[in-house]
């Protein structure tokens, strides 16, 4: 039997969160256009080590108060990967893909060794290493600053797919981002979200990790060629993804 890794499981809206993290960018001093903001956006994460904190808030129609909070914190550095949000950890180094299901006690874990020379490698399940990638020769004319003070800008950006009707883009004066908020539009009987607020905070960049944090010997080790939960995930039940 072939266990598929839960990343291209998540929701949309969750590989929308997972995608965001890479939004930010670097300036002086604010650009007067969003074309150069999201250029700039594009850069800050490109090369460096970083963490931050993120907390998503999800409301339905006829609520004033948010029905739904996950919190998580996601850190990069070079290709080594480790995000936790909501039930679920996801983590990549070197060597391994591993999902954690928390609510489930499921490790999944796939070798990459194997895949090394094969630039389509997982594509899916990758998403959310890659850089987000803007079309900046056709940005949407309707995209208009709603907001704009010393430390901040807002920008109205309509979407028009997955059920939501537009976003709003909230980032700081360096180009770091602040909060994205998707408002979805109202279809009877069929999807209960009416906004969803992503707050980004506690952003460093380039911190002191420890030695291990990359490791997966947090989660498991091999012995005999087999996966040996670590003493933590000792509950857990370990799968290798077949290729």
């Amino acid at each position: 039997m072939k266990y598929k890794f839960h990343y291209i499981s998540l929701t949309p809206l969750k590989r929308m969160v997972l995608l965001l993290f890479f939004l930010c960018g670097f300036a002086v001093a604010f650009s007067q256009n969003y074309k150069d903001d999201i250029i700039k956006m594009n850069e800050k994460y490109q090369n460096v080590s970083f963490k931050m904190n993120i907390e998503m808030q999800v409301y339905h129609w006829n609520n004033t108060e948010a029905n739904i909070v996950e919190k998580g914190i996601v850190k990069k550095q070079q290709d080594n990967y480790h995000s936790e949000f909501g039930d679920k950890i996801t983590f990549k180094n070197k060597k391994y893909n591993i999902l954690v299901l928390k609510n489930e006690k499921i490790i999944t874990y796939l070798e990459l060794a194997n895949y090394s020379n094969d630039a389509n490698v997982s594509q899916n399940q990758m998403d959310i290493l890659t850089s987000f990638k803007t079309d900046t020769t056709n940005l949407n004319k309707y995209i208009k600053l709603i907001s704009s003070t010393k430390e901040t800008k807002t920008y109205e950006i309509p979407l028009g797919q997955n059920g939501i009707e537009k976003m709003h883009l909230k980032i700081s004066a360096n180009y770091v981002m602040q909060q994205v908020t998707y408002f979805y539009e109202k279809i009877e009987n069929d999807n209960p979200i009416k906004k969803v607020i992503i707050t980004y905070s506690n952003v460093v960049f380039n911190p002191k990790f420890l030695v291990n944090e990359f490791s997966e010997k947090q989660f498991f080790t091999i012995k005999g060629g087999k996966a040996v939960v670590s003493e933590h995930y000792k509950e857990y039940t370990i799968k290798k993804q077949l290729y």
